[in-house]
């Protein structure tokens, strides 16, 4: 406003003096003001879209480089927010050394603890199954041979197969019956106990060799091997499971 008044002022007193035509002087900045009035009017829409082209293409750019350097807070549970940064225990205290808990972490980790309780949860079960086999192993070995071995014997017997089902480099302590059972019929009992535990040929006859010395006297562990299932008068029959079972039919523990 101060500008204004002050041009009034100089040209009022300009006409008094008669320095300047004020009419003329109206009419020359009338023109002016229209000619240029017109120019804004013809390219100013012009000047706008410009303008907003250039804002636009500079957001553009700045939501890119944003974009590239984003970092994603995952969600978290409590006392999970960060943690450590690896291979920087000297600045542990320090907040750039700590890093976020990504969701991949996260998904990481609870992929890990899922894996690890299956896997417990299998060891567990083929314990336990294995535990099974092992009672009615003993339960069947006991009620079959307690009429032909003498008490002592027939523990001996049992601690024998406890120890093959844990390991087979274990040497057996001998024991003996009372002369009452042919190798007919111990063969059929190492069969029928090693069938429950998946023993080999050799792992069955190699058992009752050492745990039967004195009534195997004569024979090699090739020959008890290929006669495991021999035919024959005998007191021990064969035993053979039923499919994906392990319990005996002449003595059924449940």
């Amino acid at each position: 406003m101060a500008f204004i008044g002050i041009v009034v002022l100089v040209l009022y007193i300009a006409k008094i003096y008669g320095w300047v035509d004020f009419a003329q002087w109206i009419s020359i900045s009338s023109d002016f003001i229209s000619y240029h009035y017109t120019i804004a009017k013809d390219y100013l829409p012009y000047l706008y879209i410009g303008m907003a082209a250039i804002v636009i293409v500079k957001m553009m750019f700045i939501s890119y480089q944003m974009g590239k350097t984003k970092i994603i807070l995952p969600r978290h549970t409590p006392g999970q927010l960060l943690l450590p940064a690896a291979n920087d225990m000297a600045t542990v205290h320090s907040p750039s050394s700590y890093l976020p808990l990504t969701t991949e972490m996260v998904t990481a980790e609870r992929n890990d603890n899922a894996h690890h309780l299956i896997r417990e949860r299998h060891q567990s079960e083929m314990a336990r199954h294995k535990k099974e086999i092992e009672e009615c192993v003993i339960a069947y070995v006991v009620q079959t041979m307690a009429p032909y071995m003498k008490s002592n014997d027939l523990t001996v017997l049992c601690e024998n197969i406890k120890s093959w089902a844990t390991s087979k480099d274990i040497a057996l302590t001998p024991t003996l019956t009372s002369g009452q059972l042919s190798t007919l019929d111990l063969r059929h009992l190492a069969w029928n106990i090693g069938e429950r535990f998946k023993w080999s040929g050799e792992q069955r006859a190699v058992f009752i060799k050492q745990s039967f010395p004195h009534e195997f006297r004569d024979l090699e562990i090739k020959s008890i091997k290929q006669n495991l299932r021999q035919q024959g008068n005998c007191i021990i029959p064969i035993d053979i499971p039923e499919k994906r079972d392990f319990k005996f039919h002449a003595w059924q523990v449940e």
